[in-house]
């Protein structure tokens, strides 16, 4: 089980932190919407286990990963996809996923040799 707390929700980290502590190895604890270096730096100080974003930042995903998290970053393109698989990610985020049909979202992923599957690919393969 995983709960995402949005950063540009109120207090997000107090949030993430009472989150983390209540539920102690039965929940992993994360946060959205996190888009620079600094955010994954309080995530960790608070108990965050993954830092899912909307974009492909490589700072974000070298520092979530020096910091022993998960990253989870947005992608929509292979060029994206890549980029997030080199820079360290294993997880990837369909964003936004209403926008990529089940048809191009097999076209574009990459192959199972080369990178993890997205939770699209799960569904559209």
């Amino acid at each position: 089980r995983v709960a995402e707390i949005p950063l540009n929700s109120p207090d997000p980290f107090a949030s993430i932190e009472k989150m983390a502590t209540a539920f102690k190895g039965k929940l992993v604890v994360g946060a959205g919407t996190v888009l620079s270096v600094q955010d994954v730096n309080l995530l960790k100080a608070h108990g965050g286990q993954i830092s899912v974003s909307p974009d492909c930042n490589a700072a974000v995903i070298a520092r979530a990963r020096e910091l022993g998290l998960e990253p989870v970053p947005g992608v929509f393109t292979p060029t994206e996809a890549f980029a997030a698989i080199r820079a360290g990610a294993i997880h990837l985020k369909l964003f936004p996923a209403e926008a990529a049909s089940p048809v191009t979202v097999k076209a574009s992923a990459p192959s199972e040799s080369d990178a993890p599957k997205t939770a699209a690919q799960k569904t559209a393969g």
